[in-house]
C-alpha cells in the first residue's frame, strides 16, 4: 500500500512539473488574446527543487522568438519573487540587465544594467535587503553609471546619477558622495499628481524640497512634512 501511494505521489508530482500557463501580453504589459497587439509571450512551469516549488519563468518577444525575461521565481504569478539569476534582453537579444537575487527574493551581489547598444548604462552593489533599483536607495552601493554618450558620471559611489523612475518621461538625478544624496536634486513624476521637484540634501538627509504641480501651484516641504498633498 505505502509503495502505491509513494508511485502516486511521484507521478502526481512528475505531472505538477510537467504543467504550466503560457499567455501573451502587449507592449504595456496586460494580457491579450490579439495576436496582432502580442508584444511577447509568457510561459510559466512549476518544478519541485530541494523539496520546495518554484517556477521557471521565460517571456520571449513575439516578432523574433528571442529571449525578453529568464529567471526562477517563488511565486507563479505577478509580482514574481526571483531567486537567483535573472536576466532580461532587448528585443534584438541585446542584454538589458543581468541580476542576483537571495533566497528572499532580494537584490545581492553585483547587478549590471545595459543600454540598448549593449554598452553598460549601471552597475550597482546591493545587499539584500530590498529589490529598488528604478529610483535611489540609500542601501546600494552605485558602482559605475554611464550616460548614453557612454561618459562615465559616477565612479564609486561619487558623481551625478540619473534615474527613469516610472512613466516615459519621469525622473531624479543629482550628485552622489560617497553613495549618499549631496547637494540639489531635481525630476519630475506624472503619478498621481503631476509634478515637477526640487530637493537639497546633505550627507542624505532631505533638507527642503519644493514642488512645482502642473497648475503652477508650488509647496514647500521638509523631512518633517515630506509626504504632501
Amino acid at each position: 500500500m505505502k509503495r502505491v501511494l509513494l508511485q502516486l505521489l511521484c507521478l502526481l508530482l512528475f505531472g505538477i512539473s510537467k504543467a504550466y500557463a503560457q499567455y501573451y501580453l502587449d507592449e504595456t504589459g496586460n494580457h491579450t488574446t490579439d495576436m496582432n497587439k502580442a508584444y511577447y509571450s509568457r510561459k510559466v512551469t512549476p518544478e519541485f527543487k530541494d523539496g520546495k516549488q518554484q517556477y521557471i519563468v521565460l517571456e520571449k518577444f513575439v516578432s523574433n522568438d528571442k529571449v525578453k525575461t529568464s529567471g526562477i521565481s517563488l511565486s507563479g504569478k505577478v509580482p514574481y519573487n526571483y531567486i537567483g539569476h535573472k536576466e532580461t534582453y532587448y528585443p534584438d537579444g541585446m542584454p538589458k540587465s543581468k541580476e542576483t537575487f537571495n533566497a528572499k527574493g532580494y537584490l545581492i551581489d553585483t547587478a549590471y544594467y545595459y543600454y540598448p547598444s549593449g554598452k553598460i548604462h549601471l552597475i550597482t552593489l546591493n545587499n539584500g535587503t530590498n529589490n529598488i533599483t528604478w529610483q535611489y536607495n540609500s542601501t546600494t552601493q552605485y558602482l559605475a553609471y554611464f550616460d548614453s554618450l557612454g561618459i562615465r558620471k559616477i565612479e564609486n559611489g561619487n558623481g551625478i546619477i540619473h534615474f527613469k523612475t516610472g512613466f516615459k518621461n519621469d525622473f531624479e538625478e543629482g550628485p552622489l558622495v560617497n553613495n549618499k544624496r549631496e547637494g540639489e536634486w531635481q525630476g519630475k513624476s506624472t503619478d498621481i499628481i503631476p509634478h515637477t521637484f526640487k530637493e537639497y540634501y546633505k550627507d542624505d538627509n532631505l533638507l527642503y524640497g519644493e514642488m512645482t504641480k502642473n497648475d503652477g501651484t508650488i509647496s514647500r516641504y521638509d523631512s518633517t512634512n515630506y509626504n504632501i498633498d
